[in-house]
Parts: structure tokens; C-alpha cells; sequence
């Protein structure tokens, strides 16, 4: 029998980063955008939704009963015409 590590859900240990108006314009900075401090502030409280819900899902998605999902990639291709092959 295989020694299984313990297991708990992680969800409860997930913490979204914090984000702030300085660490918004220092992000912005290292990719080369310039915002205006009027944007950086519309764009902070944004940020901080979508990074706490990506830390969220990913709680999530850690837990056991997720562990064997996969993401799926479907790649589709026209179909081939007849004249133009």
C-alpha cells in the first residue's frame, strides 16, 4: 500500500494578494505602460477582484475531488471547401 500524504482542503488556506495603488503603478511600470494616478486608481480595485478570484479558484481546484480534472483544449479547423481545397 502507498504511503498517502494527508490531505486537506485548501481552500481555507487561500489568500488573495494584496493590492494596492502603489504596487498597481510599480506593475505598470515594469511592462512599460504609463497610467495616469486617475487610472491606476480605476484599475486597482479591479485587479484585486480578479487576483483574489484566480486565488479562489485555484484553492479550489487544488482540492481532492478536483485533483484528476484537466483543462481541455478543442482546436477546430475549417472545413475544406471544395474548390479551394
Amino acid at each position: 500500500m502507498a504511503n498517502k500524504q494527508p490531505t486537506h482542503d485548501r481552500r481555507a488556506t487561500a489568500t488573495p494578494p494584496s493590492v494596492t495603488t502603489h504596487g498597481v503603478a510599480a506593475l505598470a511600470g515594469a511592462t512599460g505602460l504609463s497610467l495616469t494616478p486617475q487610472r491606476i486608481a480605476v484599475v486597482q480595485p479591479i485587479l484585486a477582484a480578479w487576483l483574489a478570484d484566480s486565488a479562489a479558484l485555484n484553492a479550489l481546484m487544488q482540492a481532492d475531488t478536483h485533483r484528476e480534472v484537466v483543462p481541455i483544449t478543442v482546436l477546430r479547423h475549417a472545413p475544406h471547401d471544395a474548390e479551394g481545397g
